[in-house]
């Protein structure tokens, strides 16, 4: 039986979805890693081509906006994008005003979309099934995505650090949840759940963190205090972000390559897959060995998942 650790993440414009873990298989086949992102043979100013790859083999997908997640379900890939999702390769688009989205994530033979769009200001919302359900807050944006016993989490912030603080927060099935933080630029940044308890990964001012069910942990500053990405998997929490590696159980784990960024982040059978992109060309760390992922030009990633 196959099963799926999903992990994709959205900041500023880039995805952050998470979708936690399913129960780990027997080992009895390699993994499958699948990773979303972009690429820009022109470099990042010019035309954008959203793809995926299965293995190290690039699928392209239709010219419509930026690849920003990545979910697997039921041999199926869906890839969300601007005004919709990919499944297979086959873009379905929203209905109504154009909108961009921030992660994916299906659960129960639905798919759930986080992200945003424009009315007479930016409206936060997610879609179940292309059906969008608006989430009340002005002045905000949303990272990431997760589905758990039926109930619909999404990662974000609220505040524009100039006239109110920027708060980082999770809403769970539309309301609210603010978490703890000092200064005036908080953000979360991706999200899982896991046995119940809620993980967001984020950063406040210059500090790395993540928050369980509400209350802070620091982490080390690694060379930038950014994070993107969260998962747990056999009780450990590990979170993936900036350009030095991830951070497991508060523990900071650098890679030797020296341009590069971690983006997104998923364990299975015991080893750590993080995605990200090393002398601006995307790839994929397992257990610390580079993968190089191929494309023309220039890229980056936006979601990874490992389904055994």
């Amino acid at each position: 039986m196959k099963k799926i650790l999903t992990i994709a993440v959205v900041l500023a414009g880039l995805t952050l979805v998470s979708y936690p873990g399913l129960a780990q298989g027997d080992g009895s086949a390699a993994p499958a890693v699948y990773v979303a992102g972009n690429y820009y043979p022109q470099g990042e100013m010019g035309p954008t081509f959203p793809c995926y790859w299965k293995n190290g083999t690039r699928i392209d997908l239709s010219r419509d906006g930026l690849a920003t997640g990545i979910a697997v379900s039921g041999g199926s890939v869906y890839v969300s994008g601007r005004n919709g999702y990919w499944k297979d390769k086959t873009k379905i688009n929203f209905t109504g005003t154009a909108a961009q989205t921030t992660g994916i994530a299906v659960s129960g033979g639905s798919v759930y979309v986080s992200g945003w769009y424009q009315a007479d200001s930016i409206k936060i919302c997610y879609w179940k099934d292309g059906t969008r359900i608006d989430l009340p807050e002005a002045d905000a944006q949303t990272t990431g995505i997760a589905v758990s016993d039926g109930s619909v989490y999404i990662s974000g912030y609220y505040g524009n650090a100039v006239k109110t603080p920027r708060t980082p927060c999770y809403w769970k099935d539309g309301v609210r949840h603010d978490l703890p933080f000092t200064g005036k630029d908080g953000r979360a940044t991706g999200i899982a759940v896991s046995d119940g308890s809620v993980y967001v990964a984020g950063f406040y001012g210059s500090t790395p963190c993540y928050w369980k069910d509400g209350t802070r942990i620091d982490l080390p500053i690694g060379k930038t205090p950014f994070t993107y990405g969260i998962t747990v998997s056999g009780g450990s929490v590990y979170v993936s972000g900036g350009n030095s590696g991830y951070w497991k159980d508060g523990a900071r784990i650098d890679f030797p390559e020296t341009d590069m960024y971690t983006m997104y982040i998923a364990v299975s059978g015991g080893s750590v897959y993080v995605a990200g992109k090393n002398n601006w060309k995307p790839c994929y760390w397992k257990d610390g060995v580079r993968h190089d992922l191929p494309v023309t030009g220039e890229g980056d990633v936006s979601g990874i998942v490992v389904v055994e």
